[in-house]
């Protein structure tokens, strides 16, 4: 248990460590520009990892709570955490389409690649949840719940996450090296796919781990990594946005491939380089 907290409390604190770094430019980049849908799935990103962790925090310090109490906070943190994660992916997944001119074929095969993926991970969640037991702590030096019972399908949610974040790594890449062989370069791209394809491959990274140590750990610490994995996707998934919208706010349209001699405008080669 006390493994478990200080893991929570250290993603807690990465949390708040990255907004108060990047709270400058979401003011000045975010808010005063349109409504728009990744600016509102940007806010939910941003604001919802506090929620979660605020509520998380708060169990840890409840003194003698029932199985019922418990139960009711896991499920509430779980759900929202389930929620973040995909409003995250989906604020990815629009870049990747974005990135890619809004291809027609990506139109209908992403929304079709993100249901094979999340629908099976929100009904195995359902089913965890369900499988969850709580034990009350009766001793007067230990705080929080202690789960006695769970799901042995922890992995597979994150198995499902992970081949989904492979998939939108790849397509990222595949882009990426189209540009370069074409010539593209400019700051925009170094933005877009230098960091970005960095940011998306910490992702899988950090997922993969998490589901590594979701099938090797014992029970108790199952969902060790899960907080801090949650807060790396809900940070770098911001940090994405905001790095684009710095360059494109310091260089205006930008081109990321043929220059405008060869025929191909801007808006053509890049068109959601300024708009999102």
């Amino acid at each position: 248990m006390r493994i478990f907290t200080y893991f929570r409390v250290a993603a807690i604190a990465l949390l708040v460590f990255d907004y108060l770094l990047t709270f400058p430019q979401e003011v000045s980049l975010i808010w005063p520009s349109r409504w728009t849908l990744i600016k509102v799935l940007f806010l939910l990103t941003r604001y919802m990892p506090f929620v979660e962790a605020g509520m998380g925090a708060y169990e840890h310090f409840l003194r003698h709570p029932t199985a019922e109490i418990c139960y009711l906070f896991f499920k509430t943190t779980s759900w929202l955490l389930l929620v973040g994660m995909i409003l995250t992916e989906i604020m990815l997944t629009l870049r990747t389409w974005a990135v890619w001119n809004r291809d027609q074929r990506l139109s209908i095969g992403l929304p079709i690649f993100f249901l094979l993926c999340f629908v099976p991970a929100v009904k195995v969640i359902d089913i965890s949840i369900k499988s969850l037991s709580f034990m009350p702590l009766q001793s007067p030096v230990l705080l929080g719940c202690l789960m006695i019972k769970g799901s042995s399908l922890v992995g597979v949610p994150w198995f499902l996450l992970l081949v989904y974040e492979a998939g939108i790594f790849l397509l990222m890449l595949l882009k990426a090296m189209q540009f370069y062989k074409i010539g593209g370069r400019s700051q925009m791209f170094n933005i877009v796919f230098g960091n970005g394809l960095l940011f998306y491959m910490y992702l899988f990274i950090i997922t993969l781990i998490n589901l590594i140590f979701s099938q090797t750990l014992p029970p108790l610490l199952k969902l060790t990594l899960v907080t801090i994995t949650r807060m790396f996707h809900a940070i770098l998934g911001c940090r994405v946005v905001l790095d684009i919208k710095a360059e494109a706010s310091n260089s205006g349209l930008v081109a990321i491939g043929p220059s405008p001699a060869s025929g191909v405008s801007e808006s053509e080669t890049f068109p959601s380089s300024t708009q999102t």
